[in-house]
């Protein structure tokens, strides 16, 4: 299979665009609860970007891996290719955002008590589903449609 440099490039943009909207928040994005993290609203691009699935798992696993620890990067890495790939397949905006909420809810409580946070899994798991949906939707939609109305009107620019 080869790749196109135009892939490369969307992919590495939005594993850029990723950290960037993560890492300044340092702490307060990779927090059990109400994680504060808008890169999450990119979940929904793999729609209309097949090249950013990589560039979010990327993202995701440098960020973890600057602001927390090894296994949180490679399990948050993991989580957000599966969702994103996820998401590809579904191509709804409404329903590709389940995913990227249901996997992280379900994942990080888990990844978060290996890493010695004694906070009940439930808790956790009401609190990433709460900040997850806030993210991918809030953020994500808007983001979504305003993407779809530019490769609209220059889909030479993504093909």
């Amino acid at each position: 299979m080869k790749i196109s440099s135009k892939s490369i490039a969307i992919s590495g943009l939005v594993a850029g665009l990723y950290i960037a909207l993560t890492l300044p928040l340092g702490s307060l994005a990779t927090v059990p609860f109400f994680q504060i993290r808008p890169a999450e609203g990119l979940a929904l691009l793999p729609i209309l970007l097949p090249s950013s699935i990589f560039g979010l798992a990327i993202g995701c696993f440098l960020v973890n891996l600057l602001t927390s620890t090894f296994l949180d990067a490679v399990i948050g890495g993991l989580i957000t290719l599966i969702a994103a790939t996820l998401s590809r397949v579904i191509k709804n905006p409404y329903l590709a955002g389940i995913p990227p909420v249901l996997l992280n809810a379900i994942g990080l409580p888990i990844v978060f008590y290996f890493l010695g946070y004694e906070m009940a899994y439930g808790i956790m798991f009401l609190s990433i589903l709460i900040s997850q949906t806030v993210w991918v939707y809030a953020l994500g939609l808007p983001m979504y449609f305003t993407t779809k109305k530019i490769t609209l009107k220059h889909p030479e620019l993504f093909r």
